[in-house]
């Protein structure tokens, strides 16, 4: 048995019955993070239905909007890293928009995943 939360850093992640990704600092490899596309880059998709497909790679750039990832599965070393830190030093504070994010922390992996999607989009 499980459940989802309906917002904030675990939207959509399923939970185990009974246990609270807020009150265990492990479960940061869990959070979501969301990319979403700039109003012109979503205009220049053709594909006019939210895919849902796992790409920790960013390899597939063809869905509209908005785009979810849990951090352990990101594949940017950056991000792994901070993940990595953030399980080693346990630090105490889970914030109902960022979870066991700082905000800064959650806006460089924003500024990380963007910069490398735009990076494969010149590759292209």
């Amino acid at each position: 048995m499980c459940y989802t939360f309906r917002n904030g850093p675990w939207k959509h992640t399923f939970c185990a019955f009974g246990y609270d990704p807020r009150t265990d600092h492990r479960a940061v490899a869990y959070q979501n993070v969301a990319l979403k596309l700039k109003k012109k880059e979503a205009e220049d998709y053709e594909a006019d239905v939210l895919e849902h497909t796992y790409d920790p790679t960013f390899s597939d750039l063809s869905a509209k909007y908005i785009r979810a990832y849990q951090l352990g599965d990101i594949a940017i070393e950056a991000v792994q890293e901070l993940v990595r830190g953030k399980l080693i030093s346990g630090e105490t504070g889970c914030s109902k928009e960022h979870g066991w994010l700082t905000s800064g922390e959650h806006a460089h992996i924003l500024r990380l995943m963007r910069s490398h999607k735009e990076h494969l989009e010149v590759q292209q």
